[in-house]
């Protein structure tokens, strides 16, 4: 984000552009190569065996149980609050926490919140149908990008992102083209018509 702020303010035209109509053009193939190899000096590869290993060291842990208190607290027992600021949890996770905060509010460690305690049935299967799409999606995202297979699934999300940015641009052109290089319909006027009716009459 540093970078391409950088590259608004130096760029004159760039500048101008954002300052009168509030956009900035997207980042082009060599560019996104060039903030990509410049953050990957700085910071190393994250890859999917890290995440997996900081969310088994994190579910059950006692940071995971002060954020789910402070989640609880914070937000008066709505669990769909909770599950979206709780790090590495599911709508699978609902049941396990649950636990957790009924023993809590027995203990009165926390209040029964109504927002927790009332909410509906048809709430909850509404939260878990939502959860299940989206998990379906971010299945087909992983296929899409690789991730899981031989394939080094960071260097697959740089070729989806070029792919897209290319597609864009390539949906710039074409509605430009379809706009402004419209061909001439064929017909004759009516003046012309009138001309060449004129002329055979003489």
């Amino acid at each position: 984000a540093l970078v391409k702020v950088y590259s608004i303010v130096g760029d004159k035209e760039k500048r101008a552009l954002y300052d009168e109509q509030g956009i900035v053009d997207d980042e082009d193939g060599a560019n996104f190569d060039q903030t990509y190899d410049h953050w990957r000096k700085i910071f190393r590869k994250v890859t999917i065996e890290d995440v997996e290993a900081f969310t088994k060291d994190y579910q059950s842990s006692e940071e995971e149980t002060k954020d789910l208190k402070e989640a609880y607290v914070e937000f008066e027992g709505s669990m769909e609050s909770i599950l979206m600021n709780v790090l590495c949890c599911t709508y699978e996770d609902e049941e396990r926490f649950r636990k957790i905060i009924d023993q809590w509010i027995s203990d009165g460690e926390v209040p029964d919140f109504p927002a927790y305690s009332g909410e509906s049935k048809k709430a909850k299967k509404k939260r878990r149908r939502r959860a299940e799409k989206e998990a379906e999606e971010a299945d087909e995202l992983k296929a899409e990008l690789g991730v899981g297979a031989q394939v080094d699934g960071e260097d697959s999300l740089r070729a989806l992102i070029l792919q897209r940015q290319s597609a864009r641009s390539a949906d710039l052109f074409a509605s430009l083209e379809a706009k402004y290089c419209k061909p001439k319909t064929k017909g004759t006027s009516k003046t012309s018509g009138q001309s060449k009716a004129k002329r055979r009459k003489q």
